[in-house]
Order: structure tokens, then C-alpha cells, then sequence
């Protein structure tokens, strides 16, 4: 825990599940010593197993909470979700937290369709929820079903459960039934209070107060004393998110952004792959600002410091590394160099 500015600051990382065990080994130590508080475990479509993954961390963990990043009810039912987060709670003496969303990449390939997203959120938390309280639970829902399930051996009903999206609705959900929100892709106070209000909507809807629920602020990070490599080294995550969610711009107009004609007709013509490898010269600089913080350390810091001072103190970050350097060099970049640069700001 950080203290600036008469504010608690938590840290955490997610990443996705490419490193070796013996580097994410390496990675959960330093973590540890440089005073992270969460460490969420990737679920990208075949990379390695996040529940197994997860297994790992909290084998070799003292302090670290070990969150799903994220678990979705499509590929793996909410009830089997509900046994795993809570095998992972008795496992890490009560250090688990389930964070659910809809899902990256990969579906098409297992031929699955993610329909109906929210309500599939919102009927796996409440599944979840009597499950992990011990009750034996048939819901036919709009999207999930079960008949007479329920955990067979003992759970703790006060696991958190966390809704991570960058879509209104799915946040005003979020604020609705959850225990809290991570607010995806934006990484300005502007766009991290216009998610922030989605979630306090639902707060409002559910006659709770947006102080009762925890609100995490996800955010790519690249740090390097090369401006410019940084920033480059982003461009294809930011080209691949802007993909992924297309022709769906509402995270992109919520930022003040647009994309240009050349970028929407490359969209419609090409793959993934094209994309990914024209990135750096479709994503501008103003996408870089808005999504991430990339860049030389005290141009990282500047942005932190604002997040901080517009009251985010809970701050996910996600890691991204230049050619030749480990996301472990980040992690441990953004502790020493980001830091206290931000502490001398505030």
C-alpha cells in the first residue's frame, strides 16, 4: 500500500499467461517485495490455463491477492467458475477475488457465440453468489442454465466479485449487483470518470452508494527511457482493442477520439493480422494518451499523478514491454521510477 497525498494507493498487475513458470516465479517475488497488493491471472485463449496458473501464485504467495483476469461464463460454466474461485480462496487463506467479464479473443476458433453479454454477467453473479453461499441453485435464465447444483464441499459467500468492461451497461450492471468494477481501456481522469459515472447509474438503480463497491482503473503500461519506443510498443495492443470491439466505437467517442476513414476501411478489409502489423501507422498519438501510459518515465508519471489526484487509488497495471525487455522490468519500473516521481508530484 502506498500512502500520497493523504490517499492509499493499491497497485496490482494483469498479465497475460505467456511467461514461463520459472519467470512468473521470479515475477510473484518481486511483486511481492515491491509492494504489489493483487496479481491477476490472464485467460487468453490458449495460453496457459488460468486456473491452473492461479494454482501456482498462490502456492508461492504470503501476501498477494490472486484474482481471475477475467473468468467468463461461456467457455466454462458459472457453477464450475463458483468451485474454482473458491478452491482458490480455501487455498490462499481468503487472498482470491473473482473479476468476470465477457471475453477477449478466441471464441470463434472453439465456434462458440458470447450472446447477450450483460445478461449473462448478471445471471452468472447472482448463480455464483448462492453457490459460494451454499445453497442449491436451478436458474433457467436468458442465457444460463443449471438444474440442482451445488458446491460439494465448503465455501466462503463473501468472495468479492468484480465486473471489468468498458461498456456502459455492463458497468451500470456492475454497479447494480457487484462488488465492484474494473474500468477498462481509459487512462485519463476524463475517461475513467465517464465510466465511473456509468457504475455510480447503477449504483443510484440499486439504492447503494458508489462508496460501498471498489472501483479498480485497468490501464496498459509502457515505461521506457526511449519516448518513442514506449509509445510504438502499444500501438498494436491499442490497434487489436480498437478491433476487438468494432464497428462498436463508444469507447473511442467517450474518449474524445475518432478514427480516421483509412483506419475504418482497413477494419472492414482485413484481418487481425494486417491490422496488428499496420498499427503503428493507423494508431495516433492521441489513442496512445488516452488509452495507455506509455512512455519516457517522467511523462508516465505526469499521468499517474493525475489519475491519482482525480481520486483512482486502485490501479490495475497491465504491462507491456519493449522488444528484448520483461514485463518484470515494467513491474518493477513503474514501483521505482513511476512512484516516487508521482509522490514528488502530489
Amino acid at each position: 500500500m502506498w500512502r500520497i497525498a493523504n490517499k492509499k494507493i493499491s497497485l496490482g498487475v494483469g498479465f497475460i499467461p505467456s511467461l514461463s513458470y520459472s519467470a512468473l516465479l521470479s515475477m510473484i517475488e518481486l511483486m511481492e517485495n515491491e509492494g504489489y497488493e493483487q496479481i491477476w491471472c490472464g485467460n487468453e485463449k490458449h495460453y496457459r490455463d488460468m486456473w491452473v496458473t492461479m494454482g501456482l501464485v498462490s502456492a508461492n504467495t504470503k501476501n498477494l491477492e490472486v484474482g481471475t483476469f477475467i473468468a467468463e461464463p461461456y467457455s466454462y460454466h458459472p457453477s464450475l467458475i463458483a468451485a474454482a474461485i473458491a478452491t482458490v480462496f480455501e487455498a490462499t487463506n481468503g487472498r482470491a477475488n473473482l473479476l468476470l467479464g465477457s471475453g477477449g479473443f478466441g471464441f470463434r476458433n472453439l465456434g462458440i457465440n458470447r450472446v447477450k453479454p450483460l445478461l449473462a454477467l448478471e445471471e452468472s453473479v447472482h448463480l455464483i453468489r448462492q453457490l459460494l453461499a451454499g445453497e442449491i441453485v436451478s436458474l433457467t435464465g436468458k442465457v444460463i442454465y443449471a438444474k440442482d447444483i451445488q458446491l460439494l464441499f465448503d465455501s466462503n459467500p463473501d468472495i468479492p466479485i468484480y465486473i471489468a468492461s468498458r461498456g456502459k451497461l455492463i458497468q451500470q450492471m456492475a454497479g447494480r449487483v457487484a462488488d465492484g468494477a474494473m474500468l477498462a481501456t481509459h487512462a485519463t481522469p476524463n475517461g475513467l470518470h465517464e465510466s465511473q459515472k456509468s457504475v455510480i447509474t447503477g449504483c443510484t438503480q440499486s439504492g447503494r452508494d458508489i462508496n460501498d463497491i471498489k472501483i479498480f482503473a485497468r490501464i496498459d503500461v509502457c515505461i521506457d527511457q526511449n519516448n518513442e519506443l514506449a509509445r510504438s510498443t502499444v500501438k498494436p495492443m491499442i490497434a487489436g482493442m480498437i478491433l476487438a470491439s468494432y464497428p462498436d466505437q463508444t469507447f473511442i467517442t467517450q474518449a474524445g477520439l475518432q478514427l480516421s476513414s483509412e483506419f475504418e476501411t482497413i477494419l472492414n478489409n482485413t484481418s487481425f493480422n494486417e491490422v496488428y502489423s499496420l498499427a503503428n501507422e493507423l494508431v495516433s498519438d492521441e489513442f496512445v494518451d488516452a488509452f495507455t501510459w506509455a512512455g519516457a518515465p517522467g511523462n508516465v508519471a505526469n499521468k499517474v499523478a493525475a489519475v491519482i489526484d482525480a481520486g483512482f487509488t486502485n490501479i490495475c497495471i497491465v504491462p507491456h514491454a519493449p522488444p528484448g525487455i520483461s514485463i518484470t522490468k515494467i513491474i518493477k519500473d513503474f514501483t521505482t521510477e513511476i512512484m516516487p516521481r508521482v509522490r514528488a508530484l502530489l
